[in-house]
């Protein structure tokens, strides 16, 4: 590990694959291909290779919001960086990961990265779709599937394949004609190529968690995984069926582990669960049934590309607290190509979506695209050493459904009221974890800091609450009143400089800053606040919870006028304050006057 990576938790970036995505969709699942080095958990980057990533219904604590939404979340100093663990982003490089094309059944919808948790120890589990054979096909002639694949197949080929494509979110028909042994372009940095490793490398068991995946999908990542990866190397793969329904995933499954282990007694162990777990425990689930030194935890959507391997246990065994994420390019949900990504770090928006980053200076610097990737969280699937990853309490298995793990792991649970983690944070203590400011000043300092937001939530006025504050169109600068829902667009956030940012938080120091509410010639407007600020603006508002909003330098107030042209009936105005009250759902201290 670099040299003060013992303080906190890195990600190596490692080359590793390639995602299967319909880059359209906001909601997508992944086939990825993986390559080679990966993210140090602050990340760097190796020499690997490896796979396509189709869809995994699995864990995530759910908030109870709609998932092409996001909720607003008080950016705080309450959460905990994770103790001395590495992630490192290395050479090696998946084939690609499959991502999910444009499907109406939200139940298809299955995110590739996403973060955002919440405690509560509900079940949540996701009702399987129907059947391919079961489902009727929708009208195909405007269907994603065919803009670019599939026009010289018969009309009964379309059909079929489209039932497939609604059921999976990708194309499987196409997959069940593609060989497991499918050549994957490498795509490594070439300077990856003339790298020499250790003779003597820890083994690993590689755990693909599953369910309903396409059979052809998952079988093509195992292959993919025995074929390009040294045998004395992959001790095992474990695969983990999170309560599958599709009978595929029963009796011809079971005849290819069957005829694998045939050849080789007890290489292929299956997990099967009676009920739906959701992806963190599945992922726990398959690291017990472990035994190599090493776990690479993925989902069963993935090819694995040449050299993968080496650069990543090179890795771990310099320094067992490095935890590896690899790199993965794509492969396009519809014509199953695989698509280059560039190189990346990893991190997460202060709603805990998963975003790429651009690699620190620091990287740059050394000029050497083989270089491990310091990144600050990880997309997901990643590679780490057996018992060092129970010495850091595994993953939280009080999350639910999918996702979480890529924040959960470096910053280990917030102040946010999520039911009891009384077990995470003991092990937080145990770990003597440091704060999460000294995460965000020395782990990731592109993220923006927030230290000064005193209220947030949604903003209702007393005239009408069932209507709160919203952004507007994205195209326009102009606030509305909508019914309120929460999301997003909703989100308000007032800080101890009385500034009022409405819409989602900027991220990161290279994102747009955040939209300021702002007296525009007596009309309120959103305007970026660094811009409104410079230019003098009036983006100063005085408000108190239950009290008016007024700004501060014309004294005009923000309130709501009666409107029949407007869709609610109401409209935002600037005018002689009338009293009317503000109301917004959270307040973390005192409001000025």
């Amino acid at each position: 590990m670099e040299e003060g990576a013992q303080d906190g938790v890195h990600q190596e970036d490692q080359n590793f694959g390639v995602h299967l995505r319909d880059p359209e969709r906001h909601d997508q699942h992944h086939l990825s291909a993986v390559r080679g080095l990966g993210h140090q958990l602050h990340r760097q980057r190796v020499c690997a290779g490896a796979g396509a990533g189709a869809r995994q219904e699995a864990g995530r604590r759910q908030r109870g919001h709609p998932e092409d939404h996001r909720t607003a979340g008080p950016p705080g100093e309450r959460h905990q960086a994770a103790h001395p663990s590495a992630i490192l982003r290395r050479c090696g490089r998946y084939s690609g990961s499959l991502r999910q094309g444009p499907v109406d059944d939200p139940r298809h919808v299955l995110r590739v990265c996403p973060a955002g948790s919440g405690h509560g120890h509900h079940s949540a589990v996701l009702e399987a779709p129907a059947k391919p054979e079961e489902a009727e096909a929708e009208p195909f002639t405007d269907s994603s599937l065919f803009a670019h694949w599939g026009q010289e197949l018969s009309p009964e080929g379309r059909r079929m394949a489209l039932k497939q494509f609604q059921y999976y979110g990708y194309n499987a028909y196409l997959s069940d004609r593609l060989p497991l042994d499918r050549p994957l372009p490498d795509l490594r940095p070439s300077g990856c190529r003339n790298l020499s490793f250790p003779e003597s490398l820890p083994e690993v068991s590689i755990v693909f968690i599953f369910v309903n995946e396409a059979l052809s999908v998952l079988l093509r990542s195992i292959h993919s995984a025995i074929e390009r990866t040294p045998p004395h190397l992959l001790k095992e793969i474990i695969l983990v069926d999170d309560n599958s329904s599709n009978e595929e995933l029963k009796e011809k499954l079971t005849e290819y582990v069957d005829k694998v282990n045939g050849q080789k007694p007890g290489f292929i162990k299956v997990v099967r669960h009676s009920k739906q777990e959701g992806l963190i425990r599945s992922r726990v689930s398959g690291w017990r049934v472990a035994t190599a030194p090493v776990v690479a935890l993925f989902d069963a959507h993935v090819e694995f590309n040449v050299g993968w391997a080496e650069p990543v246990l090179t890795r771990i065994k310099e320094n067992r607290k490095r935890i590896i994420s690899p790199s993965f390019d794509n492969i396009k949900y519809d014509n199953f190509e695989i698509e280059e990504y560039p190189l990346a770090a990893q991190g997460f928006d202060w709603e805990l979506w998963c975003r790429y980053l651009n690699p620190p200076k620091a990287w740059w610097k050394l000029e050497n695209s083989t270089a491990p990737i310091r990144s600050p969280a990880l997309i997901g699937c990643f590679i780490v050493d057996r018992q060092y990853f129970q010495e850091i309490g595994l993953l939280d298995e009080g999350m639910e459904v999918y996702g979480g793990e890529n924040v959960e792991l470096g910053i280990r649970d917030s102040g946010i009221d999520i039911g009891d983690i009384t077990a995470r944070k003991a092990l937080r203590k145990q770990l003597q974890c440091k704060t999460f400011r000294w995460y965000l000043v020395s782990v990731y300092p592109e993220m923006r800091m927030y230290s000064d937001i005193i209220a947030y939530g949604v903003l209702q006025n007393s005239l009408k609450t069932d209507l709160c504050l919203d952004q507007g169109p994205d195209t326009e600068n102009v606030p509305i009143v909508y019914i309120c829902h929460g999301m997003t667009p909703q989100n308000v956030y007032y800080t101890s400089s009385q500034q009022i940012h409405v819409g989602i938080l900027s991220p990161t120091v290279d994102d747009d800053d955040n939209r300021c509410l702002v007296d525009v010639n007596s009309r309120p407007r959103l305007i970026e606040c660094s811009y409104a600020k410079a230019k003098r603006m009036k983006l100063h508002w005085q408000f108190s919870q239950g009290g008016p909003i007024q700004n501060r330098k014309s004294k005009r107030c923000l309130e709501l006028q009666e409107n029949s042209d407007s869709e609610f009936g109401f409209q935002l105005v600037l005018q002689r304050c009338s009293g009317q009250h503000w109301s917004i759902t959270n307040v973390l201290r005192s409001l000025a006057s």
